[in-house]
């Protein structure tokens, strides 16, 4: 059975997110027999099997037959949207018909997508019209058949079904890598999506990263790496349909990397890879911009915050290492992460982002790193601000609760080799919050006047 992930407690903390539920919702399912749905399974690899037949036949040497490509994408397109409208039913009903003939279906989804990406890449310059059509039935094939598969994902147990395919993480990464040209949109963030829900069970998630060199993680991260160009201007705002597509899939992007970061191993792997700590870096740096009443301006708001939330909850996970890797987090870049983590604290467009960051500073504590904390010019004293704020919010995630956590966390690791000027700043600190929170106690605690 498929492990689902659960946060762990300690000293460091985990984030994970848990299966995805924003394919449609499904209609009511009709209930069947199982007599019934037995034919009704065979009738549809029938079906499939038959249509997709064509797709044996062999390739000239010079590129796709035309006539022939036409009628076969024509029809498979067809074929796999009807398919795609089918397992738009209970989670239950499409559990069963996978074990039936979910395995035949993953063999020839894989076959009947690597055929639609040929025609991006085979057309004849002198068949215009028909280059066009089949393009476009590609566009349909490669968007029901992911999907299908976004409906399989909707099941822990599948995923691992799916993550052992030979075909289909290679046919994943081809669709979500940004070099790949054509792939539709629909497409990639529907491969995103299946992608983050395979990677919340445990099983997959080292077989994922470890997929070909890194493939998928080459992919997912290379997804993640958005150009916002003037955007982050709320004097000039420009946004383009491409430019809130491409958030889109980065958020997806971030999403999966947030749940592969919860496996220890792949922690420590994407922890030292630097083009992932630029692409958080730069995602965090970007501000939802202050325009309110445009409807562009509503939607990149939306998208770049769910963005900016997963990617520091990706960097949450990263900082829950062993203290070598918190000492290349915070010393990067001359500690450019700890001023983007202070950028966030200080954020009060968005107070879930704000409690995320806390968690950080938090997991980034160690014995290598407490100086650098410590002495930064800034984040000692948000730290202070926070621990020290009157808030309703006691949770243990909160601002205040983890800022105070992390003060604490700084105390009991002071030793000889930090220098006696970090001993006494700390101390000051820790003095300024115990004055703060007995100052509101009295306050709680004094009679109305």
């Amino acid at each position: 059975m498929a492990a689902r992930i659960h946060p762990i407690e300690g000293n460091n903390e985990d984030e994970s997110v848990s299966l995805s539920s924003e394919s449609e919702v499904p209609p009511p399912a009709t209930k069947r027999t199982r007599g019934q749905l037995d034919a009704t399974n065979a009738n549809r690899r029938k079906v499939i099997s038959e249509t997709f037949e064509a797709e044996e036949r062999p390739v000239p040497a010079g590129g796709v037959s035309i006539p022939t490509a036409s009628r076969v994408t024509y029809e498979i397109a067809g074929v796999c949207q009807v398919i795609e409208l089918i397992y738009r039913c209970s989670k239950e009903v499409m559990e069963v018909s996978f074990n039936h003939v979910g395995r035949d279906y993953l063999r020839l989804f894989c076959r009947v997508s690597s055929l639609a990406l040929v025609y991006y890449q085979g057309q004849d310059e002198s068949q215009e019209v028909s280059n066009e059509f089949n393009i476009k039935a590609s566009n349909t094939i490669l968007t029901a058949v992911t999907k299908t598969l976004s409906h399989f994902a909707r099941a822990p147990s599948k995923t691992i079904d799916m993550a052992k395919h030979p075909r289909l993480l290679p046919l994943f990464v081809t669709f979500i890598r940004p070099s790949s040209e054509g792939i539709p949109f629909e497409a990639r963030r529907n491969t995103l999506w299946i992608l983050a829900n395979m990677a919340c069970c445990t099983e997959n998630m080292q077989a994922m990263a470890f997929h070909d060199g890194h493939a998928v993680l080459d992919a997912l991260i290379a997804t993640t790496n958005v150009e916002f160009g003037a955007v982050n201007d709320s004097t000039e705002l420009r946004i383009s349909q491409e430019l809130l597509q491409s958030i889109l899939l980065q958020y997806s992007a971030f999403r999966c990397l947030l749940n592969l970061t919860w496996n220890e191993g792949n922690k420590m792997l994407l922890s030292e890879r630097q083009d992932l700590v630029e692409s958080i870096i730069s995602t965090l740096s970007i501000l939802p911009n202050r325009v309110e009443g445009d409807a562009d301006a509503e939607s990149y708001n939306t998208i770049i915050r769910t963005a900016r939330r997963f990617a520091i909850g990706t960097l949450r996970n990263l900082a829950n290492t062993p203290p070598r890797q918190k000492v290349l987090l915070c010393s990067y870049r001359e500690r450019i992460i700890l001023d983007v983590l202070c950028d966030a604290t200080e954020d009060d467009r968005d107070m879930v982002l704000r409690d995320k960051a806390f968690a950080v500073v938090f997991n980034l504590i160690s014995n290598d790193t407490a100086n650098d904390i410590i002495t930064h010019p800034r984040l000692l004293d948000v730290l202070v601000d926070a621990a020290s704020a009157t808030t309703s919010d006691t949770g243990t995630e909160s601002s205040s609760s983890m800022s105070l956590r992390s003060l604490q966390s700084l105390e009991l690791l002071l030793s000889g080799g930090i220098p006696e000027s970090s001993h006494q700043r700390l101390h000051q600190a820790l003095d300024q919050v115990s004055v703060a929170r007995r100052l509101t106690e009295i306050r709680v605690d004094s009679p109305p006047d």
